[in-house]
């Protein structure tokens, strides 16, 4: 430890009385109110300059060093500019790694050149002509920021920053195509009136591409549905704008579609399922699709006052590529669920074939691309960045080993 400083914790405190505030700067406590933060944006920009960082940087950050300001106890100009230079890689504003040590080794040889010069070559130095590095070594030396447990506090006052930043960051991202989304879908629509709303938006799929989900419980069944109707700006709509649903309701939904998926959703829309549909298995358990497909494009989709008419169907008799190639042939063809249990077409069996599938996964067709396709598996996590094109909707989740027999496939159109 040098002979110079010491450890300060005891004066890091901040006191309000009638709206007034202190604020910490070098070894002095100011108390002059609102002068307080003239004060420490001044000593903030300093230090900014004599660092080498670019003259724009103050103005863009401003904001944010006036807000720790009023939000952090007696917080130090040098100690939080110094600390983010460690912390913050301001190109990306992320993070960088092992912040403390390199901040603590920094500290620790700044303190063996101050101790070396020793103080009186900072006193008698006229500060407006003072070197950059021997500037910052004066600031050191009179806040006497020492290589301390005390570090973390403003290591942990800008990781919370880059947090709260990137989530407003990626809040209005998701805002700002959800808005372009419709703008483009409505004056398409004017400009091309044989316009086939079947394909994703280039916009709306880098939202998508973002969704996480977990499978809950057995809800593979549901989750794949919901996927397939919220990845259409229009039928995302017509999911959460209905007759079935309170205002309070769709401000919650939008909310669980907007973080990783999980039984608060599909329970959402189970109640809804189990309340309006026959044959559908109590939650939890292994279930079929369609009878809640039937559900949402009959009674959902197809009441709704807009131009958009949805369809579906099934089928368990597609055991080649050739065969699966021809139904996507369709260009109003928009999504697939598929069951991965493989089904022996030769049997004599009835339609509840369909229910011999103990997990189900989704696609649906990208945008301006008719022969790639997005996929959704909860049990893998969400959506999965793959570009998977016509043959690998057929051999995803099939064994290699099993030649013979079909996969439940649902068909869904918009036209």
């Amino acid at each position: 430890m040098s002979k110079l400083h010491h450890d300060q914790s005891d004066n890091f405190r901040r006191m309000r009385e009638g709206g007034q505030t202190q604020v910490y700067e070098n070894h002095y406590i100011f108390d002059g109110g609102e002068d307080n933060e003239k004060i420490f944006m001044k000593e903030c920009k300093k230090l900014l300059d004599s660092l080498g960082y670019d003259r724009n940087l103050f103005q863009k950050i401003e904001p944010m060093l006036r807000k720790i300001e009023r939000e952090q106890n007696c917080i130090c100009p040098t100690g939080l500019i110094l600390s983010m230079k460690f912390t913050v890689n301001l190109n990306s504003f992320s993070l960088l790694p092992f912040p403390k040590n390199q901040f603590m080794n920094y500290l620790k040889k700044e303190w063996e050149i101050i101790d070396t010069l020793g103080i009186k070559h900072f006193e008698q130095q006229n500060l407006h002509r003072i070197s950059n590095s021997d500037y910052i070594r004066f600031k050191i030396c009179k806040s006497k920021i020492s290589p301390s447990p005390n570090l973390e506090r403003y290591i942990a006052i800008w990781k919370r920053e880059v947090y709260l930043h990137n989530t407003n960051v990626k809040r209005k991202q998701i805002e700002m195509i959800n808005r372009r989304e419709k703008n483009l879908l409505i004056r398409d629509h004017f400009k091309n009136l044989e316009l086939k709303i079947n394909q994703l938006d280039s916009i709306y799929l880098e939202n998508l591409q973002k969704i996480r989900a977990n499978n809950g419980e057995n809800a593979c069944w549901i989750n794949t549905v919901l996927f397939v109707f919220f990845s259409h700006y229009q039928l995302r709509e017509n999911m959460m704008f209905n007759r079935f649903f309170k205002k309070e309701d769709i401000h919650y939904i939008e909310k669980l579609i907007d973080h990783t998926w999980d039984d608060r959703l599909y329970k959402m829309y189970y109640q809804l399922f189990d309340e309006n549909c026959s044959d559908i298995t109590d939650y939890g358990e292994f279930g079929s699709p369609h009878y809640i497909l039937s559900f949402i494009i009959d009674d959902i989709m197809n009441h709704q006052q807009n131009e958009l008419k949805i369809d579906m169907d099934f089928d368990i008799q597609i055991d080649t590529v050739s065969k699966l190639k021809e139904k996507m042939s369709d260009p109003s063809l928009y999504g697939i669920i598929k069951g991965t249990g493989v089904i022996d077409i030769n049997e004599d069996d009835d339609i509840d074939m369909e229910l011999d599938s103990n997990h189900f996964i989704s696609f649906v067709r990208k945008y301006k691309s008719p022969s790639e396709w997005l996929f959704f598996d909860a049990m893998r996590g969400g959506v999965i960045h793959e570009n998977l094109m016509d043959e690998n909707v057929f051999f995803c989740d099939r064994d290699s080993n099993q030649n013979l027999g079909s996969q439940p496939y649902y068909f869904i159109y918009v036209r």
